[in-house]
């Protein structure tokens, strides 16, 4: 509801604004170019990681604002050019392309739609996207201010801004990433690892941290193309020790699609590459989940596929607080269906260790491998105490559920 509030307060005042104050086309024209600009401000402050860690807000949270405030800079920008065609059609003037302001509002607006059309392939490509996503925000502002020069002193304090606060931010990360991975002795190294067909990417961090469950960092390591200095990528932190040597150690799961994550399957027991981290980031503050996931007695849990990366954090945490007394839940079940033959490999030596680690046994794992059809001998058992049952197949997710609540220890959290 507060977030609903939020976003319909804010587009009725923008709203307003387009209209309090203006008598003719010119004015609406000028007002929607300025809350255009006003909007894009607040879009250059942080990367999409660094915003919700500097501001205290959820990764997702932070994208919709980004998205929502994205979406006025662009409806005002088109605003503003058609109501400037509407003013040429009226009083007969001519588009004159030899003009340096109009070639630059226009160039301006195509900008604008191809950071839109851009973010349709963020999934697939985000390495590329990330990359011109930057970079055509950059050409945005020398187009608008060469647009706006001479014309609006306003709208240049406005651009003034944007660069300002991007360059603050940016200076800000890049001391961060200098304080994160290098000191005098150590530097940040990592060793990857193919397991099936994901791999798992042991990072050791020249400045260790206390880790905590659902952080994430981004990664560049400079050896393993021609471009992957220029390549920072994200991955939660699926796991994390000490390794034989007394340093930490944190492992990334990896499924290899295209890009970086399929060079980084390439890379298999190649040898150590220097590694720069930008993190951590997260846990997302938003409910208070990792604060109070330990106060609930009972946690209900689900994955697919290589989405078990991030619930063996929050496992690993709920036992180790469990073993010190500052946790109150009593029972863990984890329902998790996959093609076994694709993902199990990489996450089957951490969830044997939290099944050993469970002296209370209060974790019950439940997988469903769809690689094999059921059978009249499933579930099957695996792991210390035969906590690990296997059964092939899809799960029934409501089944599981109606069954949990059954037997629900407390209040549960799913």
């Amino acid at each position: 509801p507060l977030r609903a509030t939020f976003i319909i307060s804010y587009i009725v005042i923008t709203a307003g604004l387009n209209a309090v104050g203006v008598h003719n086309i010119s004015e609406a024209s000028s007002r929607a170019a300025k809350i255009s600009l006003l909007n894009l401000v607040p879009l250059f402050v942080c990367s999409h990681e660094g915003g919700p860690h500097y501001f205290g807000i959820s990764l997702d949270i932070y994208r919709i604002l980004h998205r929502i405030i994205s979406t006025v800079a662009f409806l005002e920008a088109f605003t503003h050019v058609v109501l400037q065609g509407v003013i040429y059609i009226i009083q007969s003037q001519q588009v004159d392309l030899r003009d340096t302001a109009t070639v630059c509002g226009v160039t301006s607006i195509a900008l604008l739609i191809l950071i839109f059309v851009l973010s349709a392939f963020k999934s697939h490509l985000y390495e590329l996207f990330a990359k011109v996503h930057a970079l055509c925000a950059l050409a945005l502002l020398i187009v608008i201010w060469k647009h706006v020069d001479g014309r609006s002193p306003m709208a240049i304090r406005y651009l003034y801004g944007s660069a300002l606060v991007y360059g603050v931010t940016v200076f800000f990360q890049l001391v961060r990433i200098l304080y994160r991975n290098f000191t005098l002795s150590q530097r940040g190294e990592c060793i990857i690892k193919s397991r099936g067909r994901s791999a798992i990417i042991h990072v050791t961090p020249a400045r260790p941290w206390k880790v905590r469950a659902g952080q994430r960092i981004n990664i560049c390591v400079p050896g393993a193309s021609l471009l992957s200095i220029f390549q920072m990528h994200p991955f939660v932190i699926a796991w994390w020790d000490d390794d034989d040597q007394g340093r930490q150690s944190l492992s990334l799961l990896v499924q290899p699609r295209s890009g970086l994550t399929r060079k980084f399957n390439e890379l298999h027991m190649i040898g150590k590459y220097f590694t720069v981290i930008d993190g951590p980031y997260g846990p997302d503050k938003s409910g208070g989940l990792v604060r109070d996931l330990g106060d609930y007695g009972h946690v209900f849990m689900v994955a697919t596929g290589i989405g078990i990366a991030a619930q063996i954090p929050y496992i690993k945490e709920l036992l180790e607080g469990h073993r010190h007394g500052l946790v109150r839940t009593q029972k863990i079940t984890l329902i998790w269906q996959s093609d076994m033959n694709q993902d199990y490999d990489g996450a089957q030596d951490w969830i044997q260790k939290l099944v050993t680690q469970d002296s209370g046994y209060k974790l019950h794992v439940f997988l469903f491998d769809t690689s094999r059809s059921a059978s009249p001998k499933d579930p099957r058992f695996h792991g210390e105490h035969k906590l690990i049952k296997a059964w092939g197949g899809e799960a029934s997710w409501e089944q599981k559920l109606l069954e949990e609540m059954d037997n629900q220890v407390g209040t549960m959290l799913i």
